[in-house]
């Protein structure tokens, strides 16, 4: 079983570090097999609005899209999803982000200069249960009620910086 650590200060004082709470649950017999944060081996990824979109003159499945990541710039990337859109506010791994499947690392693609990957739910390590509203065959697209401004910090906007406690 997971528990979220903030549900565990929503409830009660604990003033304890995940890892001081982790040893001395399995000191009282309660086996704790672990905690982690998503965000402790995902980085480099904001929330960037989709400003423009543009058919990849090389290509019948590329569009070239141009995003602003507020604080990080305008940014051009190269995707293959079909569902994006101009003015939707997708999760950009930027060049040197890391996500659970590697590195990402800026690239020509055909002939046209990618700085960066836009992610779907699976390349951030969710699940369909995760994220109900994503698309199981393109880009993670935001919700367009969430308050999110371009350039912020997406893994805080997925809930992927909470620290959970895995019991036996």
């Amino acid at each position: 079983m997971k528990l979220p650590y903030s549900w565990l200060r929503d409830y009660t004082d604990i003033t304890a570090t995940p890892e001081d709470y982790a040893h001395r649950m399995t000191m009282t017999g309660s086996k704790v097999d672990g905690y982690a944060s998503s965000s402790d081996t995902i980085h480099g990824v904001v929330c960037a609005r989709i400003t423009a979109l543009a058919k990849h003159e090389d290509s019948d499945h590329l569009t070239v899209c141009q995003l602003d990541a507020g604080t990080h710039g305008s940014i051009q990337v190269v995707s293959g999803a079909p569902n994006l859109r101009v003015g939707d506010l997708v999760p950009l791994a930027m060049d040197g982000a890391m996500l659970p499947g590697g590195e990402i690392k800026a690239t020509a693609m055909r002939g046209v200069q990618s700085n960066g990957m836009l992610c779907s739910f699976q390349e951030l390590g969710l699940t369909e249960h995760d994220c109900p509203y994503a698309a199981t065959d393109g880009i993670l697209v935001f919700p367009a009620g969430l308050q999110l401004e371009p350039g912020s910090c997406a893994l805080e906007a997925l809930g992927l910086t909470e620290v959970t406690v895995e019991f036996e």
